[in-house]
């Protein structure tokens, strides 16, 4: 039996399909396409650090689709790690994680959080707590169809603070990035609850 398959038994890449003779989920081909994607963005937006990752396209929207609708929760582990990656090599020592909630009415109806899994994991990774300091606090329409002034007016009244004045640095997890609409709401609750320090990492913009 050929040594690398001995070692690695039979594996596939999650993109390709192709079998896999190394660690992680892709092939070096796929992961060369993933890493083209790489676009680190970070802003000062209303008194709160907006960073991200990726941009949205090829093989990291198709990921993060699969993650959010397909049952493919397993992709929050490879996420959680870029997501480590990232704040290593920009220096932010989060304290504690946290997430953008669904409402649980929507939770409930998928199965799960994908947003609440990569703060989960995440956590583990950093050796960090993990907890919930955003409640969705009623359901709103997708926002993907909306005009960016519809989707304020969808937000307003969406969350409640779980906490309150909370020294720890933040990290506040979601996956896509759009027109910053849901940040903004979020990071206002969170500045009226006497919660100030924290930033918002997205996955993908």
């Amino acid at each position: 039996m050929d040594s690398q398959r001995l070692l690695w038994g039979d594996r596939q890449c999650e993109v390709c399909r192709e079998e896999l003779f190394c660690e992680g989920l892709f092939c070096p081909t796929c992961q060369r396409e993933i890493d083209k994607l790489l676009y680190p963005v970070a802003s000062r937006n209303e008194g709160y650090l907006l960073a991200s990752m990726y941009h949205y396209d090829g093989l990291i929207r198709d990921l993060l689709r699969k993650m959010k609708f397909q049952e493919g929760r397993y992709l929050s582990r490879f996420f959680a790690g870029e997501i480590v990656r990232f704040l290593e090599e920009n220096e932010i020592f989060a304290e504690a994680v946290s997430w953008i909630p669904m409402h649980r009415r929507k939770e409930r109806r998928r199965g799960f959080d994908h947003a609440k899994d990569l703060a989960v994991e995440t956590a583990k990774m950093l050796d960090i707590p993990f907890l919930p300091i955003l409640r969705r606090a009623k359901p709103t329409r997708a926002l993907y169809s909306l005009t960016a002034k519809e989707r304020i007016g969808e937000l307003k009244g969406a969350f409640e603070a779980a906490l309150k004045e909370d020294e720890r640095l933040w990290l506040v997890l979601d996956d896509i990035l759009t027109t910053g609409s849901t940040v903004d709401e979020a990071a206002k609750i969170l500045q009226e609850a006497t919660i100030v320090n924290f930033v918002f990492l997205v996955i993908a913009r």
